[in-house]
């Protein structure tokens, strides 16, 4: 089984990214790496 971000840090991460912080700040501010941040979102073809 795949690990699961806590609720809590999906919720930074998707608050911050709605504030127009951008991909790698997020990563520096939430201490999650930016291709778990991709994966959260769907977006791993673009990174």
């Amino acid at each position: 089984m795949a690990s699961v971000l806590p609720r809590d840090k999906q919720t930074d991460i998707v608050s911050a990214l709605a504030e127009g912080v951008s991909i790698r700040a997020t990563e520096y501010l939430t201490g999650v790496h930016r291709l778990s941040l991709a994966t959260a979102l769907g977006v791993t073809d673009h990174i």
